[in-house]
């Protein structure tokens, strides 16, 4: 037995944790020579790369407000580390590399030259291909603020490219990205990565390149498109292309794209300068061969006959998009098109279906074309076409119109398929009885996990208010991958054990107005070496840990089962028989409140928990000065601080530490993802 206690911690030791340490940078207050720590900060983000810092798995560095210079992210992580602002502070860089990384989480920063005063093109953000498993999520990222009084020629040459991804397996979501050359590049060895919710305005050039094999490009806003150059070349909304093993365009195939509800708008603004009004195309593929793509739930509207052409398409399915020409303008009718490869090899094998769109001009036998609705009466047909509104109104014909053989299950908004006796044509399902709403919900807040396990968990957040009403609620994991509910929580199974997941929550109504996304929150699911303390035993569980005569940092995740319960982990020298062999403790106690022990009695900081949720404690424990310092973050919350506790009273005199234990009086709680640093003083 005490063998598989040994091998056990072994592995718990050894083995990489989903939480970890927190550092911070101060670029106004800090130094290098610094710990890292929140009172002992480091400096710029820049600067702690420079000096190859290292992190671990589950580790978070915090940035406090100011420029962070030009930093390049790096290190191979078996789990993931964040880099995210401390609470609201607004942190600048120049620009962003990731390079030589893996399973980085880098969130919330403002990436602009014009933070320091210069415009330059080059990308703002580069994924390079030596890297993986990158996040990026909610960052604003422009090449000026204010481009008033630019000339045309100054878009071209002051602008550069947002994000560029050559990195597999990345997710690129819930950025803003403003008067930008190009918006976001996935190139051709990026595949399966993920670029969602963002929204990408005033472009000179393309909106999105797609180039990867099975990426896909979920609900995406791409609009008002410029032009800074006067000749033939046609930008795009979305554009991609294949490339060969020769490495010339068109000599090779893309496989597995999906676009899914994503907004194309060439012009939105009537104040834009520099208009490309008649030379922007919607999704544009001329360079096949195109293989396995779905193209669903899509509104484009641009003023150019190019609206959706995949060109060499092998068994793709076109469903339930809306084009239409852009408001305010006539004449042109863009169409859905697929054809030959302009080497000839024809299109075949296709799904062209539900689509509402003012023309379409497909190849003969390029497979199946049914249930479309080809029409340019727009206003007796959308809600609000003059103001870019494309829900269908009431007495619609494309109401009714669609097939529901391999179509999607919900619309754009996140609404059921059908709402009525059969599925609607277009990317928007009629809703009966709320016509004419115009107004977003607000967005949700407030979001908590609780009943955590090694593969579910339970999804919570605060109402959204609506001035008609809530018709339900998408929950994304990781920017995509959305589920729809009705209420105000979520069940989420069929996760991976000891794994974090990012969850953001947008609500919608009837009419299908959307909220805006909300923020995350980082879910981590219970390791397979978890222990649960013994319900109201009374019996300790103790666990042997490898010598400890110095300094050292014990992590680990704590999820009490019930309310008001009554039970401990503790660190002790041996095996532990009674609460006086412990050096230190953390509980949860009966009154709702943790707590941690100090000297003769428990200390008066407390945090105050809830059943089913995890909690992550840190402590930084110094055998010879016999004190502990006690960190604690609620799931989804933020660090908070004890302070520097003395041993228990009858371990004053101990010299070191070589266990842990449980105990359960009243209840029982979970303890997982168990870690323990090594600072100075340990044997081996």
């Amino acid at each position: 037995m005490k063998n598989l206690i040994y091998t056990f911690i072994a592995l718990i030791l050894v083995g990489s944790s989903t939480y970890g340490a927190s550092y911070y940078c101060d670029p106004a207050a800090g130094k290098m020579s610094n710990p890292g720590t929140s009172d002992l900060p480091w400096s710029a983000l820049e600067a702690v790369f420079a000096a190859n810092k290292t992190f671990a798995a589950g580790d978070t560095i915090f940035l406090r407000k100011g420029y962070h210079g030009f930093p390049t992210v790096k290190g191979i992580n078996s789990g993931y580390v964040t880099i995210k602002p401390q609470g609201n502070d607004t942190v600048k860089v120049k620009k962003l590399i990731v390079q030589n990384a893996a399973k980085w989480v880098i969130s919330g920063l403002t990436i602009s030259p014009e933070v320091v005063s210069s415009y330059e093109g080059g990308n703002f953000v580069d994924i390079q291909s030596t890297s993986s498993y990158i996040t990026l999520e909610n960052c604003f990222i422009y090449s000026t603020l204010n481009a008033a009084g630019w000339t045309q020629s100054d878009y071209g040459t002051k602008t550069g490219n947002g994000i560029e991804c050559d990195a597999p397996n990345c997710f690129i979501t819930n950025n803003n990205l403003k008067n930008i050359l190009n918006g976001i590049e996935i190139q051709q060895a990026a595949a399966y990565t993920v670029v969602s919710y963002n929204t990408i305005d005033r472009i000179v050039n393309d909106g999105i390149r797609g180039l990867a094999d099975y990426s896909k490009y979920e609900y995406n806003i791409v609009k008002n498109l410029m032009v800074y150059r006067d000749d033939d070349v046609q930008d795009a909304c979305f554009q991609s292309w294949s490339r060969g093993a020769d490495g010339q365009v068109g000599t090779g195939t893309v496989y597995g794209v999906e676009l899914r509800g994503n907004i194309f708008i060439s012009t939105e603004d009537p104040d834009l300068p520099f208009k490309a009004v008649d030379e922007v195309n919607g999704i544009a593929c001329h360079n096949g061969m195109l293989a396995g793509w779905v193209i669903e739930n899509n509104l484009i509207l641009v003023n150019h006959w190019i609206a959706l052409a995949l060109y060499g398409a092998m068994n793709c399915t076109i469903l339930n998009n809306t084009v239409a020409e852009l408001p305010g303008y006539t004449g042109t009718n863009p169409w859905i098109s697929l054809g030959a490869h302009k080497n000839g090899t024809p299109a075949t094998g296709n799904l062209v279906r539900n689509n509402f769109t003012s023309a379409m001009a497909n190849d003969e036998n390029i497979g199946t074309v049914d249930h479309n609705i080809v029409s340019t009466a727009y206003t007796s047909n959308f809600e609000n076409y003059a103001g870019f509104n494309c829900h269908l109104k009431a007495g619609s014909p494309a109401i009714d119109a669609g097939n529901s053989t391999d179509a999607p299950t919900i619309d754009r908004d996140g609404n059921l398929r059908p709402q009525g006796v059969a599925y609607d044509v277009g990317a928007y399902e009629f809703v009966a009885g709320l016509g004419g709403d115009n107004q977003a919900p607000s967005t949700p807040t407030g979001l908590a996990s609780s009943n955590i396990t090694l593969t579910s968990f339970t999804l919570s957040w605060t109402a959204s208010t609506d001035n008609v009403g809530i018709a339900g609620y998408q929950a994304f994991r990781n920017g995509s991958d959305a589920i729809v509910v009705t209420s105000t929580s979520a069940n989420i199974s069929a996760l991976t054990a000891s794994t974090q997941y990012t969850y953001t929550v947008k609500a919608f109504d009837a009419d299908g107005n959307e909220s805006e996304m909300s923020s995350g929150i980082d879910v981590t699911t219970l390791t397979g070496d978890a222990v649960t303390s013994r319900d109201a035993s009374s019996t300790w569980q103790s666990f042997d840990i490898s010598t400890q005569k110095g300094t050292f940092t014990a992590f680990f995740d704590a999820v009490p089962h019930t309310a008001n319960m009554d039970g401990l982990i503790g660190i002790q020298n041996g095996i532990a028989v009674g609460y006086r062999s412990l050096a230190c403790n953390v509980r949860f106690y009966r009154n709702g409140l943790i707590d941690a022990r100090n000297g003769e009695g428990y200390g008066t900081r407390t945090v105050s928990y809830t059943a089913g949720t995890s909690y992550h404690f840190r402590l930084v424990i110094d055998v010879p000065a016999h004190t502990y310092s006690i960190y604690v973050t609620p799931s989804g919350g933020t660090e908070v601080v004890f302070g520097t506790y003395a041993f228990r009273t009858e371990q004053s005199n101990v010299t070191q530490l070589t266990g842990w234990s449980v105990i359960s009086d009243v209840g029982a709680f979970t303890v997982s993802n168990i870690k323990f640093e090594h600072i100075s003083g340990f044997e081996k």
